[in-house]
């Protein structure tokens, strides 16, 4: 046999012996040979440990296990709550799973609900609301989307501008959509204030025809 297989084998027995508890009953729910690898002390521990998850999975506190688990197997308080630790340990590494596939059992619970809340007679309205709440939420359809079509968008907006044709008057405050309404006097100041910004007489004329003909269309319209 090389030496360079003998420190192997070596290293793998002292690696083994650094096992713990935990590790080793991890392993026996992995494989069959962590199974045969336990001994008689570790099955009796894997039963209480068993027995403590199997508390907690159904609705039982650190606190109200505590007792059951001194009163079933005897033990002192200080190693049912050990007991308790090491199940939290144990199985939330043994039952991990990844988030996404987590999501997907979790819609399709939300879908068994929904389901049975449809099939009441009258349907149970509220818990299938609820049900389809959860079920939007694990599949992130409650998040803004922001490419979705929005209606206000096509509703009339107001837009009031401010302008000024210079000296000391006040600036004029106006709703642009009501310019064609604008009294002859305010409608000079319009004008006067467009001629200020150096525009030539063919723009101040498109400036002036856009913002006064769109609320004609419609009015036309209505």
């Amino acid at each position: 046999m090389s030496k360079n297989l003998i420190n192997s084998i070596t290293k793998t027995k002292v690696d083994k012996s650094k096992d713990t508890l935990l590790d080793r009953l991890y392993d026996s729910y992995l494989s069959e040979e962590g199974e045969e690898s336990l001994s008689d002390a570790d099955k009796t521990k894997r039963s209480v440990i068993e027995a403590a998850w199997s508390l907690l999975v159904n609705y039982h506190s650190f606190e109200q296990s505590v007792p059951l688990l001194m009163n079933r197997f005897d033990l002192s308080r200080a190693t049912a709550y050990r007991m308790l630790n090491n199940a939290t340990k144990l199985f939330g590494d043994v039952t991990q799973t990844s988030k996404q596939g987590l999501r997907h059992i979790l819609y399709e619970y939300s879908m068994k609900v929904f389901q049975l809340a449809a099939s009441q007679k009258p349907p149970d309205l509220k818990q299938m609301n609820t049900a389809i709440k959860n079920m939007a939420m694990l599949k992130g359809l409650h998040a803004e989307d922001t490419s979705a079509f929005d209606a206000e968008l096509l509703q009339a907006h107001t837009y009031m501008i401010q302008i000024s044709s210079g000296g000391s008057k006040e600036p004029l405050t106006l709703d642009v959509s009501k310019i064609q309404t604008l009294p002859e006097h305010e409608y000079e100041d319009v004008v006067d204030a467009v001629e200020s910004m150096g525009l030539g007489d063919e723009s101040i004329d498109n400036i002036l025809d856009n913002v006064i003909d769109e609320p004609e269309e419609e009015e036309a319209d209505e």
